[in-house]
C-alpha cells in the first residue's frame, strides 16, 4: 500500500471511531497531514551536494616501523561546521590517525585533503595555518608560563622572525579570557592541573585560526 493509501485508511478508522463520516474533513487536510521531512544534506558527512568537504580521508594506512599496521584503509568526509567523535577502544588507531592529518606522522598510504587539497606535500609551517592540534597529555612545557604557550599559537601567522603584532597580542589576551585562564597568565604551564594545562592547549590552538581543530582525549579532563 501506498504511504497516501495509508494515510487514508488511517483517517478512516480515526472518523469511524469520532462517529463522523468520512468525507467530513477541512480542505487543508493534506496540507497539515504528516510530510516526508526533505533535509538539504543527503550524506551523513554533513556535506552539500557538489560542496568540497573540510576534510577527506582516502584509504589511509599508517604502517610503523616494526612492520605494526595502526591505520587500515580508513575512507570518510567531513563537512564545515561540524563536531565528530571518533569513538574506538584503546590501540586501535585514533591517536595515530590525527597525527597523520597533522603530519607528525607520516602516511604509509592513502591521501589526506583539506578543503580539497592534500596536505601530504604541504610544509609543516603551512599545514599549522589550517589545522591545529590539542595533545591528550602534555610531555614538557619547556618552562614556558600560560600566556607564552598560547602565544605559540600565533607563530605561524607571524610576519616578524622575533617580534608579535599588536593584534597578535589582542587576540591572545581575548582567548586567554574565553578559555578562563586569564588568572593564570603568569604562572608556569606545569604547576596547573591537568584540566587547566587542558584549557591552556586548547586557547593555544584557537589562537592559531585553523580551518580544523583535532582534540585528542577530548573528555578526559
Amino acid at each position: 500500500m501506498t504511504d497516501e493509501g495509508t494515510q487514508k485508511k488511517g483517517l478512516f478508522k480515526w472518523k469511524k471511531k469520532k462517529g463522523l463520516k468520512l468525507d467530513e474533513f477541512g480542505s487543508d487536510y493534506k496540507e497539515n497531514c504528516a510530510q516526508p521531512i526533505k533535509h538539504n544534506y543527503v550524506k551523513e558527512d554533513g556535506c552539500a551536494p557538489g560542496e568540497v568537504p573540510l576534510l577527506e580521508i582516502k584509504d589511509l594506512h599508517k604502517y610503523y616501523d616494526d612492520g605494526y599496521h595502526a591505520v587500515r584503509g580508513v575512507s570518510y568526509r567531513i563537512g564545515p561546521g561540524m563536531l565528530v567523535g571518533l569513538i574506538g577502544p584503546n590501540g586501535c588507531g585514533k591517536s595515530t590517525m590525527m597525527k597523520c592529518i597533522n603530519r607528525l606522522h607520516d602516511a604509509s598510504s592513502g591521501d589526506i585533503l583539506i578543503d580539497g587539497e592534500t596536505v601530504l606535500d604541504k610544509p609543516p609551517g603551512e599545514i599549522a595555518k589550517i589545522v591545529a592540534n590539542v595533545p591528550a597529555e602534555l610531555k614538557t612545557s619547556f618552562g614556558l608560563s600560560v600566556y607564552d604557550t598560547v602565544m605559540l599559537g600565533r607563530y605561524p601567522h607571524l610576519k616578524n622572525v622575533w617580534w608579535e603584532t599588536e593584534e597578535d597580542e589582542t587576540f591572545v589576551v581575548e582567548s586567554l579570557k574565553k578559555f578562563g585562564v586569564w588568572h593564570l597568565r603568569d604562572r608556569p604551564l606545569h604547576m596547573l592541573s591537568s584540566g587547566e594545562r587542558q584549557r591552556v592547549m586548547i586557547a593555544k590552538a584557537y589562537v592559531q585560526e585553523p580551518r580544523l581543530m583535532l582534540v585528542d582525549e577530548p573528555t578526559s579532563h
